[in-house]
This record gives structure tokens, C-alpha cells and sequence, in this order.
């Protein structure tokens, strides 16, 4: 398959866990692609388990997550931006996907804070106008999850960028995460971004 894309590249057989296998495996890599069979779960005990949530929690790389037989498009891209240090870094990789791919960007932020929204989607198109990347941006009210799902729907995205975990493991397994649940509901690939 590779041959065919005219894409270098070897097989690897490994014996052991599978989420560790993954993660000892990532230092050699650039991006990490799994099938999206099993996200994971919004019930604390299946977080605590997801060899998913593990390798997400412990990864160094990207991480493209592909539902199903979902076809990875980089035509539509929207991107969850809130300002933090995940998500510029998911701002990096979506303005390095249009300057070289041509995509189109929607950036997303749900609103907390009026004044501090202006603030971040300020620092958000600042650096996409420095790189001379254009984009759409979207500003919402309401649960981050619910938003991002509602967007990539209303838009007919074709792949989501995010940064990953924003809290603790801890947090993250109690509280519930924007990204298990984006995980757990899309329909196309989903790009995250350490």
C-alpha cells in the first residue's frame, strides 16, 4: 500500500501490551495513525482501561485518530483553539495543513469569557495572518464537545485538529474530557496534537 502512494516505509512486528508497544514505538516516528475501533468511553472504570485513553495520555507525537473507514480529507479542516499551549500547537499543524496541503480552516472557540475570547481569537488570527493563512472563525457559547461536533456537521468537515488532554489524567478520567468525547462521536479523522 505504501508502494503504491509512492510512501517509504517499513513493517514492524512487536509482541506484548498493545498501548505500550504503540507509545515505545512513537519515538521513531513523526505522526501516529490508529483506527478509532475502540475511543474511549465516558464511564470512569472503561477510561481507567482504555489502552485508547492511555496512549493519547502518554503519546510525544500527533495522533491521528481515524474512525471506521473514514477517508482522511484536507480539505476542510476545523480547528479547537482555547488559547492553551495544546492548542496552538493544534493551530501550528492546521496552518501547516493549508500552506501546504491547501486546506481551508475554520477555527472554533467556545466563549467563556467575552473579553478574554477577543483576546484568543486575536492571538489565533494574528499567527494564521503572519503565515498568511486564511481562515473562518466561529464563536460560541455552550459545551466544547457539543460545539465542535455541531461545527464539523454544519461545515462538512472532513477532519478535526485539537490539542490533547488539558487536565490531569486524574481530571480528565473524573470530570470528562472534550476529547474522549469527540473521539467517542465523530465521523471523521480527528488530529491530536501534543
Amino acid at each position: 500500500m505504501c508502494g503504491q502512494s509512492h510512501v517509504k516505509g517499513t513493517l514492524a512486528v512487536e509482541q506484548g501490551k498493545i498501548a505500550e508497544k504503540i507509545i515505545e514505538r512513537s519515538y521513531w516516528v513523526d505522526l501516529v495513525v490508529l483506527n478509532l475501533a475502540h475511543p474511549p468511553q465516558t464511564q470512569i472504570l472503561a477510561k481507567l482501561n482504555s489502552g485508547f485513553h492511555s496512549i493519547i495520555s502518554r503519546l510525544g507525537r500527533p495522533l491521528l485518530a481515524v474512525p471506521g473507514d473514514a477517508v482522511v480529507g484536507l480539505t476542510n479542516c476545523l480547528v479547537g483553539y482555547d488559547g492553551s499551549p495544546k492548542s496552538k500547537e493544534a493551530l501550528y499543524v492546521a496552518a501547516y495543513l493549508a500552506i501546504n496541503w491547501g486546506a481551508l480552516l475554520t477555527v472554533v472557540h467556545v466563549e467563556e469569557n467575552e473579553q478574554r475570547s477577543r483576546w484568543i481569537l486575536k492571538e489565533a488570527k494574528s499567527y494564521l495572518e503572519t503565515h498568511q493563512v486564511k481562515a473562518n472563525y466561529v464563536v460560541r457559547r455552550g459545551n466544547p464537545a457539543d460545539v465542535i461536533l455541531s461545527e464539523v456537521s454544519n461545515l462538512r468537515c472532513d477532519l478535526i485538529v485539537m490539542g490533547s488532554y488539558g487536565y490531569s489524567q486524574v481530571f480528565e478520567v473524573v470530570l470528562g474530557s472534550t476529547v474522549d468525547r469527540i473521539l467517542l462521536e465523530s465521523w471523521c479523522p480527528v488530529l491530536i496534537c501534543r
